[in-house]
């Protein structure tokens, strides 16, 4: 019996502890880091070397185990500076990414080829994140645009025209009379011995003959954008000895310009830089004037800093006009020499440089070029119905370069304060296009790969 008993109490234990065993809670899975692979930055076609200009593709597979895959970011960069970005949204466990890039480099003034830095971050739900620096042999090599010396223009009436090149690399016009030129041409880079285009080599077709009432003077081709340009047969010709005095700097107070006019400049020092979004094409002392066409802009010349500046007056109703802080005009030694200062300008010629009118495209939109520092903070004020009135809100359609802080407001004073442009996650110091839609108050950011034109005396 004792016997039987301790059966009894040794089964009862055995129960028990069997019990608790299958009762027990198993501990949650640790979730885990996303996990990035196959990933690679490669021409549109899987090349491994792109020439550039051209387009590149960048694709990895990612995943996550016990979480939830959540947001990119990738970053190109050449050196410092950030020549493409992309961010987005994911989700599930598993995704491929796959982004077609642009980069923003000066394809034609490449001097030697190079490989993208590229880095890739992934999140996940958990708050946990990995990063993927692509290594030189995932990375696509972009090498140097070859250019040919000339290109030829055959129009639609049986002319053809040598387009020689210009100092700006990629960049073509031809010289001479055009005046019987046709509505319509094609470019090539080479001509059979007929004169027509030769499919042998680069061809662009369908292009429209730019009009003007004053005539062409010649035609600019840029290889790498397809743009075509024109210089009409007007002169502009400003000499600094006719400028007004205006302390410590000189002035023009209604100058004026001509849409794609040749402006001549006239005794102005060597070297002298001239704005990005308003001069182009710069030969010797001449340029092309590519803003809008007015009959009251100022022109200042800044000796202090070798600068031409033009801007529109405060009084102009049809204008826009931007100022903040941690930019300034996009000439060398740009923040150094004469940065943004809101409107704090305390004389006539500090007020061209303290804020900076916009140049108007069409009815509405707008243009600036400037030099940017990652800490700036930017505005946008309309002129009509009276002078300064700040743009808000606006909105900006490209976030990785800028992004528009929410306006809030003092509980104690009721002051409002907001509504400032700063700098996107993505975005690194140096020349940026501001474009701007006055009827929607959409704004975006871009980096400029363009040259700062400047003329030459010597």
């Amino acid at each position: 019996m004792r016997y039987f008993n301790s059966i009894l109490l040794i089964s009862a234990l055995f129960l028990t502890f069997s019990c608790k065993e299958n009762n027990a809670v198993e501990p949650e899975p640790e979730p885990s880091a996303p996990v990035v692979e196959s990933a690679s930055l490669r021409g549109p076609e899987g090349e491994t070397s792109v020439t550039a200009g051209s387009p590149v593709v960048f694709t990895a597979n990612v995943s996550v185990k016990d979480s939830e895959l959540e947001t990119y970011t990738l970053e190109v960069r050449k050196g410092t500076e950030m020549i493409a970005s992309v961010s987005g949204n994911l989700s599930g466990t598993t995704a491929v990414i796959n982004e077609t890039l642009e980069l923003a480099i000066n394809a034609t003034a490449l001097a030697e080829e190079f490989y993208p830095d590229v880095v890739l971050k992934v999140t996940n739900t958990d708050e946990m994140f990995s990063e993927k620096a692509l290594s030189k042999e995932e990375s696509v090599r972009i090498t140097v645009m070859e250019l040919p010396d000339k290109l030829y223009l055959i129009d639609n009436a049986g002319h053809s025209y040598e387009m020689a090149a210009t100092s700006e690399r990629g960049k073509y016009r031809t010289s001479g009379d055009i005046s019987g030129i046709g509505s319509a041409f094609s470019v090539a880079s080479k001509v059979t011995d007929a004169g027509a285009a030769d499919p042998a080599g680069q061809v662009w077709e369908n292009l429209q003959t730019p009009v003007s009432d004053y005539g062409l003077k010649w035609i600019g081709f840029d290889m790498v954008s397809e743009e075509v340009y024109k210089m009409i047969n007007h002169t502009v010709t400003l000499d600094m000895t006719a400028m007004a005095d205006d302390n410590p700097y000189k002035v023009f107070w209604n100058q004026a310009f001509v849409q794609d006019c040749e402006v001549v400049f006239s005794n102005y020092p060597d070297g002298m830089q001239l704005q990005g979004d308003r001069f182009a094409d710069a030969v010797g002392n001449t340029a092309r004037y590519t803003g809008q066409t007015k009959d009251n802009i100022e022109a200042y010349y800044l000796p202090d800093v070798n600068w031409f500046v033009l801007k529109y007056q405060w009084s102009d109703v049809d204008s826009m006009w931007l100022t903040g802080e941690e930019g300034s005009l996009p000439m060398s030694p740009y923040t150094e020499g004469h940065p943004l200062n809101w409107f704090s300008a305390t004389f006539n010629a500090e007020n061209s440089t303290s804020h900076m009118s916009l140049v108007k495209e069409d009815e509405n939109n707008w243009r600036l070029l400037m030099y940017l520092k990652e800490s700036f903070g930017i505005k946008v004020y309309a002129t009509a119905p009276s002078w300064a009135n700040e743009v808000s809100p606006w909105i900006s359609l490209t976030p990785e370069t800028l992004v528009i802080s929410e306006l809030t407001q003092d509980p104690e004073t009721g002051a409002v304060d907001g509504n400032y442009g700063n700098a996107g996650t993505s975005f690194t110091e140096g020349l940026y296009m501001l474009h701007f839609n006055s009827s929607t108050s959409e704004a975006s950011l871009e980096r400029y790969t363009g040259s700062i034109p400047a003329i030459s005396v010597k």
